[in-house]
């Protein structure tokens, strides 16, 4: 059985200094904002930690029960969003539905106060997982409550990716692809994303792939990627990469002890990225590396999967403006060559090894970034050298799009072949109450959502109230 607990992040500077789980704990959901993040030493901010049931994490922690479900009293309620800084009373009872309004309608936007919203998946799917389960899954609705800071959080991000094009640090034009993504992952219109005091203009198409086989000559930078976009080092030190025997290489610097990262200059459509790479051989001792995903063009800030040798995990690393905190670690056997994979796809991480997923958290402390790269560390008193080759970055795939071309009601009074129409293609009907009707629909899949939303609905005879038909949560 499992214990939930609300507390602060441990800071620790052994073997890397990080943010990481209270001792004990072996899973955890950060509601910690990103200025909260990207701070050291100090803690800030707190985060539910999942610990076995006879765990004690002492008095700076609170215990939170065992049952995610139980309903809580309004003292409990109060205390959370006392501790939080929520604007609002909770309208949620137990621990499940509380993170779950905490990181939705009463999250920040901004990132400045609280938590950013929860961002749905690129299915569609809001995902809360907790203690390695899925605990609430909830479908993207526009009309629900959910969506407004959600949108406000895409205008946010619209403005800032939309000037940095203006200014020259992105492609010019570059942010009407990233709308075009989310016009097509939400099923709205454009202008959903748009400020009003921006001008109006239309998405584009997203497309969007980087990759890099090292294939050059043997260097002391990763210079031009065989994709043709350009390597940045961001970290400290500098000129930790190099090109060697075909592959990259990032442990050449010395024995000195690091963090360590490298961005491809090159901008995907969305901030629901992937990227992977090929860990040929790996160096032995206090090591990690891996790809990195929902990079900032502007800033050591991203997510990693990283294989750690020392302690035989694939760990998920948050960074923010060069502060690091430890998602959750996957127990693995390590086992180059192989291909190791990180996937951010709204606020759910994903990574694997060797094509088998090891790890599903949750994570809204990075909401935007359109590129991808390498991260690593590496402590003194290495030996040997670490390879890595084959990389790749690449927006996630979006779920085909239904366009409905037509419809055409029946009557139910026969099988498939025999029944008899009801009225002619694309007619609304009329029909008694409890009678049977029977609907069939002519459906396009395609790449490109319709500009146009099609809802089943219905209504009483006089009456001007139409209600919607909703598939099941």
């Amino acid at each position: 059985m499992a214990r939930y607990w609300l507390g602060p992040w441990a800071w620790d500077t052994s073997p890397y200094p990080h943010w990481r789980m209270p001792d004990s704990a072996l899973f955890a959901l950060d509601l910690r904002s990103p200025v909260q993040c990207a701070g050291t030493v100090t803690p800030d901010g707190f985060g539910v930690f999942v610990t076995p049931n006879a765990a004690d994490l002492g008095s700076d922690y609170t215990n939170l029960g065992t049952d995610p479900l139980a309903t809580w009293s309004q003292q409990n309620l109060n205390r959370w969003k006392s501790a939080l800084g929520l604007p609002a009373t909770l309208a949620a009872t137990n621990l499940r539905d509380v993170v779950a309004e905490t990181l939705s309608i009463q999250a920040d936007p901004t990132g400045q106060d609280r938590a950013l919203p929860l961002v749905p998946t690129a299915q569609g799917q809001y995902e809360i997982w907790l203690g390695g389960v899925l605990v609430k899954q909830k479908r993207f609705r526009f009309d629900d409550p959910e969506t407004s800071p959600l949108l406000d959080l895409h205008k946010r991000i619209y403005r800032q990716i939309r000037q940095r094009c203006l200014d020259g640090l992105l492609p010019q034009g570059h942010y009407r692809k990233v709308l075009g993504y989310w016009v097509r992952k939400f099923g709205i219109d454009y202008r959903n994303f748009q400020p009003q005091d921006l001008p109006d203009e239309s998405d584009l198409p997203p497309t969007s792939t980087v990759t890099d086989n090292f294939n050059r000559a043997d260097a002391g930078s990763l210079g031009t990627a065989s994709g043709g976009f350009s390597w940045t080092e961001v970290g400290s030190p500098s000129g930790v990469y190099n090109i060697l025997s075909n592959q990259a290489t990032p442990n050449t610097a010395g024995s000195g002890s690091f963090d360590y990262g490298v961005r491809a200059e090159s901008d995907l459509s969305s901030s629901d990225n992937n990227a992977f790479c090929t860990v040929v051989q790996s160096a032995t001792g206090i090591v990690r590396n891996g790809p990195a995903c929902r990079f900032d063009s502007a800033s050591q800030t991203a997510y990693s999967g990283q294989c750690n040798l020392f302690d035989n995990s694939l760990e998920i690393i948050k960074c923010v403006s060069g502060a690091l905190s430890s998602v959750h670690k996957a127990s693995i056997t390590p086992s180059p060559p192989e291909i190791y994979k990180i996937e951010v796809s709204g606020s759910t991480i994903k990574t694997w090894q060797a094509g088998v997923l090891r790890d599903t958290q949750t994570d809204t402390g990075i909401a935007s970034g359109l590129r991808t790269g390498l991260e690593g560390y590496q402590f003194s008193g290495l030996s040997g050298t670490t390879l890595l080759d084959d990389f790749q970055g690449a927006d996630n795939a979006l779920p085909l799009a239904y366009e409905l071309e037509g419809f055409r009601f029946r009557n139910d009074d026969g099988s498939e072949s025999a029944a008899t129409w009801a009225a002619a293609q694309d007619t609304n009907i009329e029909a008694p109450r409890l009678a049977p009707r029977r609907l069939r629909t002519l459906t396009n899949v395609t790449n490109d959502p319709p500009t146009v939303q099609r809802l089943s609905q219905y209504r009483k005879v006089g009456t001007e109230n139409w209600r919607t038909l909703r598939p099941p949560e």
